[in-house]
């Protein structure tokens, strides 16, 4: 058999990552007060509200309306939603110069987790676009590495049937409770929130866009 010496394939050009699921992350800038005063309102209201368990195995969730709570820090929070959903419709649009024609309902609820708190396998059904803002991580327990952190699942099925490892097919995807961060995902998408290990209360303030037309 002759030896053939062929150099490595640079094969980036030729790669298509097809059927993939779109994840934005976006740090916003200067939320030390506006994540002082959600914490002060959220907090208030889970002391005046009886608990509602939706995903949430302990801890507490407000009702879907915090939006209309018609507070400063809400209003600011409901902007900086409207201002990324915005942006990822137009980047995942087919044709990004085509007006956004759709509307949109949306519901908005806070969360509050505790020691041992967490939230179990979900996603947020009729709805188009999910997204979670971050308003205090609880301060973790470092030597806990996922303590109340999002995971989100991979949607393909029998993609852990086979392992590779260090392939990045078997990447686990772990969101951090870093605040002034916000997630925005397909609602479609199933997600967990691993038990809370911390000093204090981790709060993150969740969104379902519905397109109603």
């Amino acid at each position: 058999m002759t030896d053939h010496k062929t150099p490595p394939l640079q094969i980036g050009d030729n790669i298509a990552w097809m059927f993939a699921t779109p994840m934005i992350g976006y740090q916003w800038p200067d939320s030390a007060d506006l994540n002082r005063e959600l914490e002060s309102l959220v907090l208030q209201r889970e002391a005046d509200d009886n608990t509602i368990r939706n995903s949430n195995a302990g801890g507490w969730q407000s009702t879907d309306d915090l939006l209309s709570w018609g507070e400063p820090c809400t209003d600011e929070l409901k902007h900086r939603f409207q201002t990324l959903l915005m942006a990822v419709l137009r980047e995942t649009s087919a044709d990004k110069s085509a007006p956004i024609r759709t509307r949109f309902r949306l519901d908005c609820w806070a969360n509050v987790n505790r020691e041992g708190d967490y939230n179990v396998v979900h996603s947020h059904p009729n709805a188009l676009w999910s997204s979670v803002y971050y308003v205090s991580s609880g301060e973790p327990n470092s030597d806990i590495p996922y303590a109340g952190k999002l995971e989100i699942l991979d949607p393909r099925e029998a993609a852990t049937y086979i392992q590779t490892q260090k392939s990045a097919q078997n990447e686990r995807c772990i969101v951090g409770n870093e605040p002034g961060f916000m997630l925005m995902f397909p609602s479609w998408v199933k997600h967990m929130v691993h038990p809370h290990r911390g000093t204090k209360a981790r709060i993150s303030i969740a969104f379902n866009a519905l397109a109603v037309g």
